[in-house]
């Protein structure tokens, strides 16, 4: 049985749902030792090096004709939303530190943007993986906490090979073409059942600094939106119409694409 499945929803819902910056307020530090690390998660969203939010949420680019992929589409953003699973650390030895079961990311609620703080054993951290999406047998609606939100991400049986299941992403806008503007949905998912998900890790490391009991870490992960569209696989809007959740072809592109979605870095801070 999977940790999705045996992790309660309730304990769940506080760990995806509680702001960073309320628990940031609230942390008990008194009892951090050396031999532990603080950390938390920020996801940044970038286009071609442009920042669509800032780190709580603000001054998000949407709804603006500026963005431009490889293929040429000129396109404005008009909403993104995605889950992430099986979150950890992973040390030299190959073992990986469990952070968080699931994250739900929506680019307008910026309570999403950033994780709680989590408090793990100090080690030699040389990574971090992830899911993005929800793998394999575990994609079973259900599986993860029943919050409007994950529900929100419902995968309907009939596109999911006979079983209801989740969406990874959803990212949607418009762009132009000459007669105006046409829309394009972005929806990965398992289409017909098929495993889509997409294995991610990236080196990490984590300096001495860290292990200071009033310390804490950032992990920013910093996704750049072209990266779905750029390449290896170049995705051009006006051939791939209209929704994808029954193209398995669009959906093998865009997992291609994906593999490397995040650039990885970490930042310290210390608690006030």
């Amino acid at each position: 049985m999977s940790r999705i499945s045996r992790i309660g929803a309730s304990i769940l819902w506080v760990i995806v749902f509680v702001p960073a910056s309320l628990l940031l307020s609230g942390c008990d530090t008194s009892d951090a030792t050396d031999d532990q690390v603080t950390l938390s998660l920020s996801f940044l969203h970038f286009v071609s090096g442009e920042a669509l939010h800032n780190s709580v949420g603000e001054g998000l680019a949407f709804n603006d004709f500026r963005f431009a992929n490889a293929a040429g589409n000129q396109y404005e953003i008009t909403h993104m939303e995605y889950i992430v699973t099986e979150v950890a650390l992973v040390t030299a030895q190959g073992e990986r530190v469990l952070l968080t079961d699931a994250h739900y990311v929506n680019l307008t609620q910026p309570e999403t943007l950033s994780s709680p703080l989590f408090t793990v054993p100090f080690d030699d951290y040389v990574g971090i993986s992830l899911t993005f999406g929800v793998a394999g047998e575990e994609n079973v609606f259900g599986s993860l906490p029943r919050t409007t939100s994950y529900e929100g991400m419902l995968w309907p049986a009939m596109m999911g090979g006979g079983t209801e299941r989740y969406h990874y992403m959803r990212l949607e806008g418009n762009f132009v073409v000459e007669e105006g503007t046409r829309g394009f949905l972005v929806h990965t998912g398992p289409t017909g059942g098929t495993d889509f998900s997409i294995p991610f890790t990236a080196p990490l490391e984590i300096d001495d600094s860290a292990r200071a009991p009033d310390a804490f870490v950032t992990i920013n992960l910093s996704m750049d939106v072209n990266t779905w569209f750029d390449g290896p696989e170049v995705y051009d809007f006006q051939t791939v119409e209209g929704g994808i959740m029954g193209n398995p072809q669009a959906q093998e592109r865009l997992h291609a694409n994906g593999s490397s979605m995040y650039i990885v870095d970490s930042s310290y801070g210390i608690f006030d």
